[in-house]
């Protein structure tokens, strides 16, 4: 009764035939997972809009029969399970996920983060997406599965936890302000990571560094009222994950649009600027960036020339990590005079915005198979000039600098930082993301490793199909992307940890999408672990 309780109160009530059909395709093996991720689903989630979901889970794990509570300082919620009856010396595990989510969504869409739930959709080979939208399954279906190896009945376990933690995709403020003395496990079983068969044991460490500065009088005057203004496009590139996506070398459409207008606003003396929008998210690489600029109207046909040769040189460039790469120009008449920034700060700007490096600035040369150790992503530059309908203007211009190793990260913020100086702005730390050290020496790795080479062993011949991983044991790497482990092991020294999940491609973009079959593989993976190391440890 109980539980026909729970599944009637927290039951999805939205995407109820995309979830029903999931049900089926992963065969009823994890239906209690698929119905929470679909909850979710429902729950506006985004970074900084954590309270909506932090009462759904505080409530869903109360009625559920878990011991749960609100660490205040951090906000994240945390749920404990005794232990069975005979299971009560085994060691604690605590699964840990983030409740937040990326929001991206195309150009054309309409959804609205703050109120809407997400629209599911299922593809032919395989995958679960948004429509038009990120998909919230980073660390969604984290949490999802989680929730279930705390609630699932069916088997025995020791004592479990569960951490949920709040805005982990801008300023990490959930672990960084996570109290030193509220969680009881001495293992830590993170479900963040986004492809089967790799277990992660160190990623890398982060700087959210924002360009800052106040507007002045002399930063802005009033275009002529014979001048014209330009609007210039750059869309649908592939953009994706800062940290792990880097590499691929994908189209950033901030600083392709800045190294478009270097040379013409330096050359062109009555081009100014009026406003420069691209990207949503320091963590995300920006698939598309609009810019409207001002000037005389022989200067603004130089320019829209200009425009129409680098659009065309962008695309050929891009070819093949960006093949929907699309650019736009439209020139309008102003008629009468309008607020623009001046050419000192239009220079400034641009210069600064084209000069500053993007991408991976150094791969590591110490491991045997190469991996990024450093790189910049300027996710998010929205500059617009002040206004009678906004006095303020805007200037937010978000980077975030990643590196597995401190003295690097610490060499790139300063080099930034004189940059910035030189541009007449200033550069600020504002959350730093702390590294994770791998153990290579991780009892819990090896349990881990063990249980999981079990596992893909003998699901060899079913996954021949499978999109990336069909190696018959895992494979134990560390990430160029920032985990919470590191913070959470830095406050619990103690901690032995590792970080696993099902595979996502293209997260923190509109295109991100989870392998619906690996669900239920993770599913039975975790909660075969958990029972054996229950019975191998009382």
């Amino acid at each position: 009764k109980q539980a026909q309780k729970i599944t009637k109160m927290f039951a999805p009530k939205f995407n109820k035939d995309v979830l029903s059909k999931l049900k089926k395709l992963t065969n009823g093996v994890c239906d209690n997972v698929i119905d929470t991720y679909g909850l979710l689903c429902e729950i506006p989630r985004g970074s900084g809009n954590m309270d909506g979901i932090t009462k759904q889970m505080l409530a869903l794990g109360k009625a559920s029969g878990l011991e749960v509570m609100l660490d205040k300082p951090s906000g994240d919620v945390i749920m404990r399970k005794k232990a069975d009856k005979g299971f009560e010396k085994v060691p604690s595990i605590c699964f840990q996920g983030h409740m937040d989510m990326v929001c991206v969504k195309t150009e054309d869409s309409k959804h609205n983060f703050l109120t809407d739930p997400l629209v599911l959709q299922l593809t032919d080979d395989g995958w679960l997406k948004a429509t038009k939208t990120t998909l919230g399954s980073d660390n969604g279906i984290g949490v999802a599965l989680g929730f279930e190896m705390l609630t699932n009945k069916t088997f025995k376990t020791g004592p479990l936890e569960l951490l949920l933690t709040t805005n982990e995709e801008t300023d990490f403020s959930g672990v960084n302000f996570l109290s030193t003395d509220v969680l009881q496990s001495e293992l830590l079983i993170n479900i963040d990571s986004e492809e089967l068969g790799y277990i992660t044991v160190g990623s890398a460490g982060g700087i959210q560094a924002a360009v800052e500065y106040t507007f002045t009088d002399k930063d802005t005057t009033v275009s002529k009222d014979t001048d014209v203004a330009i609007n210039i496009n750059l869309l649908q590139a592939s953009g994706g994950h800062s940290g792990v996506q880097i590499d691929l070398y994908r189209a950033n459409t901030i600083k392709l649009i800045a190294r478009m207008l270097y040379k013409a606003a330096k050359d062109l003396d009555s081009v100014k600027l009026v406003s420069f929008n691209g990207g949503q998210a320091s963590n995300a690489i920006p698939p598309a960036t609009a810019v409207r600029l001002v000037g005389n109207a022989s200067d603004i046909k130089t320019l829209s020339g200009i425009a129409d040769e680098m659009a065309g040189i962008f695309k050929k460039e891009y070819k093949s990590t960006d093949p929907k790469l699309s650019f736009t120009s439209t020139i309008e008449d102003l008629k009468v005079a309008t607020p623009v920034f001046s050419r000192d700060f239009t220079l400034r700007t641009i210069k600064m915005l084209h000069a500053i490096p993007d991408g991976v600035i150094r791969m590591d040369t110490d491991l045997p198979e190469q991996m990024v150790e450093t790189s910049l992503n300027t996710g998010m530059v929205q500059i617009e000039v002040p206004s009678k309908a906004a006095p303020k203007g805007r200037f937010t211009w978000d980077n975030l600098m990643r590196s597995s190793k401190k003295t690097a990260l610490g060499a790139l913020f300063s080099s930034i930082e004189a940059l910035t100086e030189m541009a007449g702005f200033e550069l600020k730390n504002k959350t730093p993301v702390t590294l994770w050290e791998p153990n290579l020496d991780s009892q819990l790795l090896v349990r881990i490793k063990a249980a999981m080479d079990k596992y893909l062993a003998a699901t060899v011949d079913e996954r021949k199909t499978h999109p990336m991983y069909k190696k018959a044991k895992s494979t134990v790497f560390t990430i160029h992307a920032g985990l919470e482990c590191g913070e959470i092991v830095a406050k619990y020294p103690k901690m032995d940890a590792v970080s696993i999940g099902p595979t996502i491609i293209n997260p923190h973009t509109y295109s991100e999408a989870l392998y619906y079959s690996d669900v239920p593989i993770y599913y039975n993976l975790i909660k075969e672990f958990v029972e054996d190391f229950a019975k191998q440890s009382k």
